[in-house]
């Protein structure tokens, strides 16, 4: 649900493609906006993410 929120945030702000920076669980959160949900990004830093189950 967060990463479809992400997507439509960005949507709604009309940001084209903003760069992010991902910690923690954002690093999931920022992953399926973008794979799933079609957000963009001009770049994705993702910083000791949980983005698997161990």
């Amino acid at each position: 649900m967060q990463g479809e929120l992400l997507a439509d945030l960005l949507r709604y702000r009309n940001v084209d493609a903003p760069h992010v920076v991902a910690h923690d669980y954002g690093g999931a959160v920022s992953l399926r906006a973008h794979l799933v949900h079609g957000a963009r990004y001009a770049s994705l830093a993702l910083v000791d993410v949980v983005a698997l189950r161990p």
